[in-house]
């Protein structure tokens, strides 16, 4: 209080920036492995575009070689043109990075950004600008030394050495009986075909199956991260109201706990200590003690077992972490308001707690028993229990309105003065709820990016194939089914892809998950939008015979007699 008994509330800025922090790295770890896996995405699915467009322009090799190009003119031919591609991408992908920068940063940084708007990083844009170019280039360096490898004049001009290589799947499909159309497009799809209707199919199916992997991913760790947010008990709130009285009464002096007992819509009931200052060893954690009178209300257990003893306790995965100890080692524990010396503890698991007190957050404090508590306090003052905890039974839905009505009949029975509360969600998914709707993102910036690579396919299959196309014509194909076998073609991609890529992306999306839930210090409850992924089979369907649509029309105007001639 200051002059004239006016209370002063008083902050520490050291502890809101150690919070602040704690929440941006958080954050940054959630945001780092998306990058990763958005990165590692584009950089193969782009290595695989530039390797497929290498082996396209590789079939001119023999022509410029015979006329005198040597292998390491015709090298550097391929490495010059990747590096007009890289630096026409980098200046693209630095002037949208500018232009999108007003929008962020996001979630709790843009809040402590001191200067949004408009931002022109010159250091990161160059060097960024400059690893773009030197990664294509690199790119570019083992398939086109490869092909240039196979160059020896005029003996090769449009003429392949390798033996053709037919399609088990096509072949068996014929021999089914399956329509013309389906084993045509089928064998197009796996057919890489030989000289100058050579396609890299092995790339382009590569590529969709990266894609469709990282969506499947970005899907997988979006479910969780939702699942997360609404699931309390993972991040170690097992109880749906907070009572206490204002003054900070002991409550169990005063007569609420009978009347919290006699209520038939609540399960459990549990009275002592959220947030109450200990440490252990050399590190500052919160305590969270329960004297459980009614139902069960057991912390949410990761590894060993509840503090049910004196001389127990069980810590969070941070807490353990800063502590350089591990679940069965001994302590020295003590409450940090109390005049006491250091007594032992033992350590018998690893909790996630919730939120409560100042030194308490996600992955951060102590769960311990009361009697434990009294224990560390020794004769020094120990604090009477202000705080009583309580879940509702089953059969209560919507708990805003028990709570409301919890308060009202706490009121008639005993008075003004009772507050009724919500759980406090923890700041860390507070934050991680700013942050909900990325992963979303960029699954959508994915499905474009395999959309692109499937029609990329098509487009240079149809160009280098007529030949194909206009024999399939002269053996009595009429236009529909020219077009009928492009869209098997598309079809046979994206079954390959999300065959492969499905199960893989669900797997990498709850490893990633798994990273982030032991970064947190909550309980890892990956979880798998089987309802979503499943959706996303009939989507995928009708989006790559919509982008087919354009190629198979293309392919049905084929004439055989001008195609056939000029061949």
């Amino acid at each position: 209080k200051m002059g004239g008994g006016k209370p002063v509330a008083t902050s520490e800025p050291a502890q809101q920036a150690v919070a602040v922090q704690r929440s941006l790295h958080l954050q940054a770890v959630a945001l780092g492995i998306l990058a990763v896996l958005a990165g590692l995405t584009v950089a193969l699915v782009c290595g695989q575009l530039v390797a497929r467009q290498t082996v396209l322009e590789s079939v001119d090799h023999p022509s410029l070689s015979a006329v005198g190009m040597t292998g390491t003119e015709l090298w550097g031919l391929g490495v010059v043109r990747a590096a007009l591609i890289g630096t026409g991408g980098a200046v693209v992908a630095a002037a949208t990075a500018v232009a999108l920068s007003p929008r962020f940063p996001i979630g709790l940084a843009r809040v402590a950004e001191p200067r949004p708007g408009l931002a022109v990083d010159l250091p990161a844009l160059t060097v960024g600008a400059l690893a773009s170019v030197v990664a294509v280039m690199l790119l570019v360096v083992f398939p086109f030394r490869r092909r240039t490898g196979r160059t020896d004049g005029l003996a090769e001009i449009g003429v392949s050495k390798g033996r053709r290589r037919p399609s088990t799947v096509a072949d068996r499909l014929a021999r089914a009986g399956c329509p013309p159309t389906v084993s045509a497009g089928v064998r197009m799809a796996l057919e890489p075909g030989r000289g100058r209707t050579a396609v890299p199919v092995r790339t382009a199916v590569v590529c969709a199956v990266v894609a469709m992997t990282a969506l499947a991913a970005s899907l997988t760790f979006a479910a969780s991260l939702s699942h997360l947010l609404s699931t309390p008990r993972l991040y170690g709130t097992t109880f749906d109201a907070v009572i206490n009285r204002t003054g900070g009464d002991d409550i169990t002096v005063v007569p609420a706990v009978p009347v919290l007992l006699s209520d038939p819509e609540l399960s459990a009931v549990g009275v002592g200590y959220v947030g109450i200052p200990v440490r252990v060893g050399h590190v500052d954690a919160g305590a969270v003690a329960l004297d459980v009178r009614k139902g069960s209300l057991p912390p949410l257990i990761i590894e060993g077992r509840a503090p049910t003893g004196p001389d127990e306790v069980a810590l969070g995965t941070r807490t353990l972490h800063d502590l350089g100890a591990r679940v069965g080692q001994t302590v020295q524990g003590v409450i940090s308001v109390a005049d006491a010396q250091p007594s032992p503890v033992h350590i018998v698991g690893r909790a996630v707690l919730p939120q409560g007190g100042e030194s308490t957050g996600l992955g951060q404090g102590t769960v311990a028993t009361v009697q434990a508590l009294r224990r560390l306090a020794g004769n020094g003052d120990f604090p009477d229990p202000t705080n009583a905890v309580v879940r509702f039974g089953p059969g209560v839905v919507d708990k805003a309105r028990a709570r409301a009505r919890l308060s009202d009949r706490l009121t008639r029975a005993l008075g003004d003065g009772w507050t009724v509360s919500a759980p406090d969600k923890p700041t860390d998914v507070v934050n991680f709820g700013h942050v909900q709707n990325l992963p979303v993102v960029m699954a959508a910036v994915l499905a474009l990016l395999a959309a692109a690579t499937v029609g990329h396919l098509l487009v240079t299959s149809v160009r280098r194939r007529r030949h194909d196309l206009a024999v399939l014509k002269s053996l009595g194909f009429v236009r529909g089914q020219v077009a009928a076998v492009v869209g098997w073609q598309a079809t046979t991609l994206i079954v390959i892809a999300l065959g492969l890529g499905l199960p893989l992306g669900i797997a990498v999306g709850r490893w990633a998950w798994g990273l982030v839930a032991g970064q947190l210090g909550i309980l890892p409850r990956p979880i798998t939008p089987l309802d979503t992924l499943l959706a996303l089979a009939p989507a995928a369907f009708l989006v790559v015979n919509l982008i087919a649509a354009v190629p198979a029309w293309s392919a049905g105007r084929t004439a055989p007699a001008v195609v056939l001639r000029s061949e």
